[in-house]
């Protein structure tokens, strides 16, 4: 549901923008669909390949307590996992 810059079709560059994408998200949830995030950032550090570097890590990490503060379990639970699957966890 998510590309480079935006969600769900929109383009994420205004505030308008922004409200009709969240609009679209609340009507899904309310339909049952979840969402989950494989990640933040494309930062073409080689972040996908196996190397990382402290500020990733503590991006990941950042974003994972993010999600939490912010009560967006499932986003939660995909960060976790991904800190999981690199040993972090």
């Amino acid at each position: 549901v998510t590309g480079y810059e935006g969600a769900l079709g929109y383009r994420l560059d205004s505030e308008s923008s922004i409200e009709e994408a969240k609009k679209t998200a609340k009507a899904l949830k309310a339909d049952g669909w979840t969402f989950a995030s494989h990640s933040f950032t494309h930062n073409g550090d080689g972040y996908f390949q196996g190397v990382q570097n402290y500020d990733n890590l503590q991006y990941d990490f950042n974003k994972w307590n993010d999600a939490k503060k912010e009560k967006d379990f499932a986003l939660a639970d995909t960060y976790r996992q991904k800190l999981i699957d690199k040993g972090l966890l």
